[in-house]
């Protein structure tokens, strides 16, 4: 593959911290992150080193640069 995936993270929580070092780990491009509000979502690129923090999920999921999304919200969310 000559490309690198672009990853997307939904949550910006510990989980998403563990899912974006193995996204790193795997190579991928850390794409987006979106969380509870625009501001967190903000805070959570900045924190994490994803290029964007996301307004909303359907931003996030319109972007076509992403290719995989992590679901990194609690559990009771995931639905």
């Amino acid at each position: 593959m000559s490309a690198l995936l672009g990853a997307g993270f939904v949550g910006g929580g510990f989980m998403a911290t563990v899912h974006s070092r193995a996204s790193r780990s795997a190579r991928a491009r850390l794409v987006g992150v979106t969380s509870s509000s625009p501001e967190r979502s903000r805070k959570a690129a900045a924190e994490l080193g994803i290029e964007r923090g996301f307004g909303s999920l359907d931003e996030l999921l319109a972007d076509d640069s992403i290719d995989v999304v992590h679901v990194c919200t609690p559990n009771a969310q995931h639905a």
